[in-house]
Parts: C-alpha cells; sequence; structure tokens
C-alpha cells in the first residue's frame, strides 16, 4: 500500500514538473516584459520602450496577444520595421504609429473590425497594407506616407479627411467591393503619381479636394448608378486639360451630365468600357 501512495506522490510531480516545463517552453519566446508597458488590466498597450527591436509579433507573445487597444502614441517614431496585431485588437489610438518604420508592413487580422485614432500612421514608412473592417478610415491616418505604395481595402463606411494626403508612391486606389458610402474633403489630394481610382457601387457623398493636386490622374471609374453628391471641386488644382476620364454605368452617363455639380466635367464622363 505505501509503495503504491509512494508511486502516484512520484507520478504527481513529474506530472507537474512537466506542465511547469511546457509552461516555461510556452513562455520562453515572450518579449521582455521591460520593452514595453501595458495598462493596470493588461489589454492596452499604452508605450513601446525599445527602441532597438525591429520586428514584433504580438500575437505570438502570451500577454501582448490578450491586448485590444494599441496606445495614443504608443509606437510613435519607433524602429519598428514590422508588426503582427493580436487577433483581439480593436483599436488603435492617436498617432500610435506615427513616424515609425514599418517598411516590413503591418499585419491584422483582416476579419476584425477596427476603429482607427486620428494619425495612426502618419509619416510612417509604411510601403503597403491590407486593412481589416473599420467603420472609418480616420483623417490623416495615413497622410504624408511617402513610400505607401499599395493598399488592399477591407470594408469601410467613410474615408475621412486627408486620410491618404500626400502618399506620393501611391498609384492605385480601387475601392471595389469596400462598401464606402462618403470620401471625405482631400482624402487623395496631392498623391501625385496616383492614376487610377475605381469606387464602389455604394459611394454616395464626395467630399471638395478630394483629388487635389492629383496630376497624373487618368482616370475613375465609379460604378454608382446615380451620381454621387459632390460638395465642391474634387479636382482642385487641375488645369481642364489635367481632369481625368470619368467612367460611369452606361445607364447614367446622362444623369452624371446633367447633375448640376458633375456637369462640370460632362466632356470628360463616358460610359464604362
Amino acid at each position: 500500500m505505501k509503495k503504491s501512495i509512494f508511486l502516484a506522490a512520484s507520478l504527481a510531480v513529474l506530472a507537474f514538473a512537466s506542465c511547469s516545463k511546457s509552461d516555461d517552453n510556452d513562455h520562453k519566446n515572450d518579449v521582455p516584459a521591460s520593452d514595453y508597458q501595458l495598462n493596470s488590466d493588461g489589454l492596452t498597450l499604452v508605450k513601446w520602450t525599445n527602441s532597438s527591436t525591429t520586428t514584433l509579433d504580438m500575437q505570438a507573445d502570451s500577454k501582448l496577444q490578450r491586448v485590444n487597444t494599441i496606445g495614443i502614441e504608443a509606437f510613435k517614431g519607433s524602429n519598428l520595421t514590422s508588426i503582427v496585431f493580436p487577433n483581439s485588437l480593436k483599436e488603435i489610438g492617436y498617432e500610435a504609429f506615427a513616424g515609425a518604420k514599418l517598411t516590413g508592413g503591418v499585419k491584422f487580422n483582416t476579419a476584425s473590425n477596427v476603429v482607427f485614432g486620428k494619425g495612426a500612421f502618419y509619416f510612417s514608412e509604411i510601403e503597403s497594407v491590407q486593412l481589416p473592417y473599420t467603420t472609418e478610415i480616420s483623417s490623416s491616418m495615413f497622410s504624408h506616407c511617402y513610400h505607401l505604395k499599395e493598399v488592399t481595402f477591407g470594408k469601410v463606411g467613410i474615408i475621412s479627411n486627408g486620410a491618404f494626403h500626400s502618399c506620393q508612391a501611391l498609384t492605385q486606389v480601387d475601392l471595389r467591393g469596400s462598401g464606402v458610402k462618403q470620401i471625405g474633403e482631400a482624402a487623395f489630394a496631392n498623391c501625385k503619381v496616383l492614376t487610377k481610382v475605381f469606387l464602389p457601387a455604394s459611394v454616395e457623398k464626395i467630399d471638395d479636394l478630394v483629388f487635389g493636386y492629383c496630376s497624373a490622374l487618368q482616370s475613375i471609374t465609379i460604378d454608382a448608378l446615380n451620381p454621387p453628391t459632390l460638395t465642391g471641386d474634387i479636382f482642385f488644382g487641375l488645369s481642364a486639360g489635367q481632369i481625368p476620364n470619368i467612367y460611369v454605368p452606361a445607364i447614367s452617363v446622362s444623369d452624371y451630365k446633367r447633375d448640376a455639380k458633375w456637369s462640370t466635367y460632362a466632356a470628360k464622363i463616358h460610359p464604362k468600357p
């Protein structure tokens, strides 16, 4: 009987030791806690403090994978070249990544629905991004991201003022399938090499200066049957000869040409090829 009890106790100790070792192995690749600051419940990353780390996989870290909010200016000016966000991410705060490198890109769980603060990636060196679902691409979110070449849009309701202002490497904007309804003032203004834009059937309103000073713009294709409301001159800063071709559904060409605002560009409005 004593022998059986001893054997059972020994097995329990071995099992506990094995579990402890397994837990240690699970956490051995965790980011040092000194590299960041979390709030009291561990759900908000308040500040990233390591200036030498260049890559970060938050989803692979036992603590950082729980984070649902990136705080205000948390990674501002950081040397990170790439980051994988946790699947739990819900919000990125004001200028959280402003001025950060991010040349290797950022990775979202594209099934997530994320809220973005103003200027979240302002003036960063990001080159490409695949966005998750979001109600709104915030104002100045990618403004002055001079290296941004490619954006893949998820579902989005509003693109706010100046969201992509002065993205000097952006050549095409394809919003088909995004469900966007409103594009804010100067959202794509001063994108000097932007050549093609595709807008979905869902678009209802396009604000002033949206494509202002986009001097390389060649064509805009709009799937909306009803002319979206224009609040001003969407091609401000372009000469008459620089106004791009505007392609709309064939059955809507006359509606666009007769519209009080779109009629300004009547000579450039054509049926979609």
